[in-house]
């Protein structure tokens, strides 16, 4: 394990624990640092602030109110929260029976997290830093998907590849990540 996976998975570990512990200032720390960027693919998503609002709210009481529910699957507590807010997203999308349609976009000038949705902050950076590392292929799936909010069947219809090959190339990205 590199160092910089040990740091995270020591933070995140650390975090948690004092969560565990009824500790409101842990909690308010995971917020300040995550809520822009989860806020903003709630947003993505449903289009509509008191939704997103809701599903932000949603993601931080589930993890305050059962912390046991983050199981790390190799991923740092910011890319669980980001599924997490992205699934639940969809899912009240679905409820509603709202569905993007597919349409057409030039994939060469998708933008991942842009300075002017997102404050400047350390974790900005670590999230452009490390997407840099994945395949364009990769970055395009998943700002499809985390970004722009479109369905995994979407994004296999757009690329014009199968839902396995879209599978593949999340997991592929993230285990990257």
């Amino acid at each position: 394990m590199s160092n910089g996976l040990s740091k995270i998975k020591n933070e995140d570990f650390a975090i948690l624990e004092r969560i565990k512990q009824a500790e409101e200032t842990a909690l308010a720390e995971l917020y300040d640092q995550y809520s822009p960027v989860l806020y903003g693919i709630a947003m993505r998503v449903l289009r509509s602030i008191s939704d997103a609002e809701d599903i932000l709210q949603d993601v931080f009481l589930q993890l305050w109110n059962k912390p046991d529910s983050y199981q790390s699957f190799g991923i740092s507590i910011g890319s669980w929260l980001v599924i997490n807010t992205r699934s639940r997203a969809v899912a009240k999308m679905l409820s509603k029976g709202v569905r993007h349609q597919p349409h057409q976009i030039d994939l060469n000038n998708i933008t991942f997290f842009s300075a002017e949705h997102l404050p400047q902050n350390e974790f900005q950076s670590k999230v452009i830093d490390a997407f840099k590392k994945i395949t364009p292929d990769q970055q395009r799936i998943l700002t499809l998907i985390c970004h722009e909010g479109f369905t995994i069947d979407d994004v296999a219809q757009i690329l014009k590849v199968t839902t396995e090959q879209v599978h593949k190339r999340i997991t592929e990205g993230l285990r990257i990540l």
